[in-house]
């Protein structure tokens, strides 16, 4: 990867993230050209979709440029992601709390909030913690209750 490349791809998060515009010596360093690597480096990360949108604010997210279609497609398919993840935690939140189980939710269910946007925190879990000695209630009432199911313990 070129330096150029991880320079523009922290300046477009910087500017999806804190809602401002790259600067002039940033965008002098963009080009068509540099959007593959840019994509794979996004990628990798699972950023693209903070990639797409930085490009989008600062106009250059250009219609029909192969890869620009492709990040489009990320960031819909983040806030998609984001809406199911946050119907499954709402009602997480309230099989635990109907079946009187203390809890805690944890990392991105909670900081997700502090996001321009929320669908910007991308998962693919919910993590909460519960006591020790509810585990079980928990994994009963889940199971039994609602559409979860028991892979594994670890």
């Amino acid at each position: 990867m070129t330096n150029h490349a991880k320079i523009l791809l922290f300046a477009f998060i910087r500017s999806a993230v804190a809602d401002n515009l790259i600067t002039t010596s940033e965008k002098e360093l963009f080009s068509a050209e540099i959007l593959p690597e840019l994509y794979e480096l996004a990628y990798r990360h699972d950023l693209a979709h903070l990639l797409a949108y930085g490009l989008n604010k600062n106009g250059l997210l250009e219609k029909g440029h192969k890869i620009c279609e492709t990040l489009s497609k990320k960031m819909l398919q983040a806030v998609y992601r984001f809406e199911q993840l946050n119907y499954d935690y709402k009602l997480l939140c309230e099989g635990l709390e109907k079946a009187e189980i203390a809890y805690l939710p944890l990392k991105g269910a909670v900081i997700r909030d502090l996001y321009k946007e929320p669908w910007m925190r991308t998962s693919c879990d919910i993590d909460v913690l519960v006591k020790a000695d509810e585990l079980e209630k928990a994994i009963n009432y889940l199971t039994q209750n609602l559409r979860y199911t028991l892979e594994q313990r670890s």
